[in-house]
């Protein structure tokens, strides 16, 4: 088993993997941000700093544990792809609309 480490806006989840199932890395973290969002939906995740807010936010990130900060080992990916992964299509699409409109508006 690999345990990776899934971080949205403000929380980090563990996730384990079972080696094997994935032929690519990139797979596999694409997979622990999915089930990282079933353990925020869970509220089974850690907060980071108490004095910001906590969220999905636009994106999120994954690395296997013990290579934090590793640019070879942190996949990032919209937030909206993962919540399709999940199978939460109409949140995907809110999210999608909400970034489209933050990015028109020049706030992200």
């Amino acid at each position: 088993m690999k345990t990776f480490i899934v971080t949205g806006q403000n929380w980090q989840s563990e996730v384990q993997i079972p080696d094997g199932k994935f032929d690519k890395y990139g797979d596999a973290a694409f997979e622990a941000m999915t089930q990282g969002l079933e353990n925020f939906f869970n509220e089974e995740y850690e907060v980071k700093d108490l004095s910001q807010d906590t969220g999905l936010g636009w994106v999120m990130m994954a690395f296997e544990e013990g290579y934090e900060g590793d640019p070879d080992k942190t996949i990032a990916a919209l937030t909206e792809f993962a919540l399709v992964n999940a199978g939460y299509h109409k949140l995907a699409a809110e999210a999608k609309s909400a970034r489209k409109q933050a990015q028109a508006d020049g706030e992200i």
